[in-house]
């Protein structure tokens, strides 16, 4: 209710003219890896090396062309993220920066650049614009077909091992370095198929010679492999009945050659063909390798997902092309700097008629690290060959035995998320984070957040989150690989929490109810900062027993400090009480946090993140308010500039604070996260967001800012919640927690960006 309280959330051609030992081995590497400064978050992989075709291509098509033109030399290619043409056949970011990004690597280098001289301490990319699985005498050979590009798997294979040969000189070095390495397979075997569908050859012929194309990615595989790689990630075809270059290339006014989402159905139909063949491949390697982890990705699957339901994803048409021309399906122009480009690539899932947007990669790479489109979880690498280990679990003769019994403790242990520093998330504040914990108090009263809309966006139900789907912190949870985090107070007593747990309520304040009462002032919710961290010292001494063992339960959590204090004022403000009093309030607050924090690194926290409060001049309910005629009060924003100005000084005391907390406790990770500027990106270009009017809320009635009426069940949803981010008047959407959670893990809205917090 505390919104109520307030008032009263690759493929467009462009041709360029002994066990024991083995054991030790293994449970030696992880210690190297936990102790080796340059290790990322997610420690099991140090690099990811990748092959492919546009899909995936970072760059060495664009280096290839040399001096001769290209369109993705030039923009709009790679104005969404770069601002500047990257090099890849996208927007923006592409599948493999997304998987990069998650494990706290650098963005993948193309590798022909630097194939003579690179060291490629993070990986490269192998993959190149148009290249096939199989190479271009198959064809030539068997179908005397001519492929318009000589770039296939089996070149870039010669140049990976080339480059081993140089980083990684002899089997032992290539084998270890292999070992803590990610291989991402692809995806690859696409344009097999595509340039002899779009050359109108015969479609069945294709069927023939699929069965060619799984086993060459299957030999690809098993090259790697007997390389030394223990974890290869092998992903499906695209829906590319689904592509915009397709659709029109292949119009029929025949019904029964679409599916249901509006795509061609035999092409879906041959791509999921090539997809189950692939399946088999990957469960025959396991078979022959038992030792190694094989992924397969059904990129398919979480494509799919957008196709189907593009409004939860912001997505107007998905057979679209954002970039191209005025054609069927935006087709009919090659996207260049001279080519239309329909709107914001976040309003989209094509970008060019044939490669995917930014947003569309974003979503792929979601489901496939999320586990939702992936047949083993990524962290399970070096499950496998650790399972023999156990007799390794009593040793404590030396530190250097400690240290690698710690090493494979990590990796076995199943609760532990991807980024193996954190296994679990405690977290403190108001609705912002709150997940439940507020439905959970009240019972069996009525309560708007019991029914739709709120969760309409991702949950598809009410889930106790103040929004229309996922808050910061369940971003936050699965960047780390760990499950959503529980509300605390229905297991109060007896949950065990593995993954942690969270004590935020909506309404809750910095300061406690008394202090507010002797300023004549009364809060309207008796829940504090102080409330909630009694409980979790209550919950900490039935999960964790004595002091030994809290301090190794909170020596391996991340404990989240809010958003908190935000309260403190909108109460206050929203009561319309004199504005320049609230600046008093600003050191206790900041005080409040303060106490806390020190409370918290005494019981042996060594991880906290303390976020800032968000420019409350830009929400829905103080603009409607305090509505003004004077230009003056509002910012180039449009925001109501002395509330703005009001949440950075209590920022600045804030941050100062963390910094004098810094000095006095050296062996602790304090991490300031400025969601102010983070959530300032929506407000100052949100077209590259998919958002129309950053100041309207979703969800409400029909007064300014769609303010008047709480937003309930009867209230007027005014479009999709992905175009918003605002979702209620007070509280933002999923998109935009989305976008903060974003600019706080991978930086620059953190310091450090919480990926690289370990």
């Amino acid at each position: 209710m505390e919104s109520l309280i307030r008032r009263h959330g690759g493929r467009r051609v462009v041709s360029p003219s002994s066990s024991a030992a083995a054991a030790s081995f293994i449970l030696l590497l992880c210690a190297v890896v936990l102790l080796n400064t340059h290790v990322a978050l997610c420690g099991c992989y140090k690099r990811i090396f990748s092959f492919g075709d546009s899909i995936i291509d970072t760059g060495n098509f664009v280096y290839l062309t040399g001096n001769g033109p290209s369109q993705f030399k030039e923009l709009p290619y790679g104005m969404t993220y770069f601002n500047r043409p990257s090099g890849r056949i996208c927007d923006g970011r592409v599948l493999v920066d997304f998987y990069a990004q998650a494990l706290n690597l650098s963005l993948l280098p193309p590798s022909i650049p630097e194939e003579g001289s690179g060291q490629f301490e993070n990986g490269a990319n192998f993959a190149v614009l148009a290249s096939t699985a199989l190479g271009p005498d198959y064809f030539k050979t068997k179908y005397n077909f001519s492929l318009p590009v000589p770039y296939c798997l089996d070149n870039q294979l010669a140049s990976f091992k080339k480059v081993l040969g140089r980083i990684a000189p002899g089997v032992d070095a290539t084998k270890s370095l292999l070992g803590e390495s990610l291989i991402v397979m692809g995806e690859i075997g696409g344009n097999d198929y595509n340039f002899w569908f779009t050359a109108r050859q015969p479609r069945e012929t294709a069927r023939q010679y699929l069965p060619d194309v799984i086993g060459r990615i299957g030999a690809a595989v098993q090259e790697v492999i007997n390389l030394g790689a223990k974890t290869v990630l092998v992903p499906g075809n695209f829906p590319f009945g689904c592509a915009p270059e397709y659709l029109q290339g292949f119009q029929s006014s025949n019904t029964s050659d679409y599916d249901a989402t509006g795509c061609i159905a035999w092409f879906n139909d041959f791509s999921r063909q090539h997809n189950q063949a692939l399946v088999q491949e990957v469960a025959r390697l396991r078979s022959q390798n038992p030792g190694v982890t094989l992924i397969y990705a059904d990129y398919y699957g979480a494509a799919l997902e957008f196709f189907k339901n593009p409004k939860n994803y912001g997505i107007g048409d998905p057979l679209l092309e954002c970039c191209g021309g005025d054609g069927p399906y935006h087709t009919g122009m090659t996207c260049n700097k001279t080519a239309k480009v329909w709107g914001s690539p976040a309003n989209f899932a094509s970008w060019d008629g044939v490669h995917m947007t930014e947003k569309a990669y974003s979503i792929i790479a979601d489901g496939v690290l999320s586990k939702r489109y992936a047949d083993a979880p990524l962290e399970a690498e070096q499950q496998q060959p650790l399972s023999d280990m156990g007799s390794f679990s009593h040793q404590k003769h030396s530190i250097s035995v400690y240290l690698v019994l710690v090493s494979a403790v990590l990796l076995l242990n199943s609760t532990l998320g991807l980024c193996g520093c954190y296994k679990r998330i405690f977290s403190f504040g108001d609705s912002i984070i709150d997940s439940g914990n507020f439905v959970h108090i009240a019972g069996d009263h009525p309560c708007p957040f019991k029914e739709p809309p709120f969760g309409m966006t991702y949950f598809k139900h009410p889930s106790g989150r103040i929004s229309d789907g996922r808050v910061v912190i369940d971003f936050y949870a699965q960047a780390l690989q760990l499950p959503f985090v529980p509300p605390s107070l229905p297991e109060k007593d007896r949950g065990q929490f593995p993954h942690g747990a969270n004590f935020a309520v909506l309404a809750s304040t910095a300061l406690p109810p008394e202090y507010f009462r002797r300023r004549n002032h009364t809060v309207p919710m008796p829940f504090s900062l102080a409330t909630q961290l009694e409980w979790f010292k209550q919950t900490l001494q039935r999960i964790a027993p004595g002091d030994a063992a809290r301090r190794a339960l909170l020596g391996e959590s991340l404990i989240l400090m809010g958003e908190i204090g935000g309260n403190d004022y909108n109460f206050w403000f929203l009561d319309h009480k004199p504005r320049e009093v609230a600046y008093q309030f600003i050191p206790d607050v900041v005080a409040s946090i303060s106490s806390t924090v020190q409370e918290l690194i005494g019981l042996g926290a060594r991880t906290i993140m303390i976020p800032g409060n968000f420019p409350t001049g830009c929400v829905p309910a103080y603009l409607s308010a305090y509505r003004s005629g004077n230009p003056a009060d509002y910012d180039e924003f449009r925001c109501l500039r002395w509330f703005n100005a009001f949440s950075a000084a209590h920022n600045q005391a804030l941050l100062n604070e963390v910094s004098r907390l810094k000095a006095q406790h050296p062996g602790v990770r304090l991490i300031y996260a400025d969601y102010f500027g983070a959530a300032l990106q929506l407000f100052r270009n949100p077209r590259r967001f998919g958002i129309n009017d950053p100041l309207l809320a979703c969800c409400g009635g029909h007064g300014p800012y769609h303010t008047g009426a709480t937003c309930d069940r009867t209230a007027t949803v005014w479009g999709d919640p992905g175009s918003f981010a605002n979702w209620d008047g007070v509280h933002m959407t999923e998109k935009a927690y989305h976008v903060i959670a974003d600019g706080v893990l991978n930086g620059p809205f953190a310091d450090p960006p919480l990926l690289h917090s370990c």
